[in-house]
């Protein structure tokens, strides 16, 4: 569990990497624009519905909002051991550290929740990604999920 200090730092972190790509980043994707139009309530019933796909879109959004949104991890992990393809697809395609960070913490999630027993694939693909990370801060939250994971497998 991280401390409320580094907790608060990694989301000022991520903050400002991404206030740093703002001028190089593009506008918020239209099925973002049009989940963040309707109301909290609105959100909550619909985000359930979605694809996992689409629920990790605007996942990815609610991360670059300020303050950042991480709570959909949650929502997504309840899809299960169905959704472990996309989730690890999404985990290697990405390529901003702070997404793949929140990425590796749905899994820690669904690892919680039993949905990653016996799941080696998972940690080697996180690991992987890991080691490719250039900010210590994100590469160390991300070693600390990932060991969480695996006392859970």
């Amino acid at each position: 569990m991280l401390s409320t200090s580094k907790f608060l730092f990694l989301v000022l972190m991520g903050v400002v990497s991404l206030g740093s790509n703002a001028a190089c980043s593009h506008e918020m994707p239209q099925v973002c624009k049009e989940f963040y139009d309707l109301s909290g309530q609105q959100r909550e019933g619909e985000f359930v519905t979605y694809p996992v796909k689409k629920q990790l879109e605007i996942f990815r959004c609610g991360l670059r909002k300020k303050p950042p949104e991480r709570g959909w991890a949650y929502e997504i992990a309840k899809g299960g051991e169905k959704i472990i393809p996309d989730v690890l697809q999404e985990l290697e395609t990405e390529k901003d550290e702070w997404v793949q960070v929140n990425i590796i913490h749905v899994l820690q999630i669904m690892s919680a929740k039993g949905y990653l027993h016996n799941r080696q694939d998972v940690v080697d693909e996180a690991s992987k990604v890991i080691s490719r990370m250039k900010y210590s801060f994100y590469r160390e939250d991300a070693k600390k999920a990932l060991e969480d994971i695996e006392k859970k497998m």
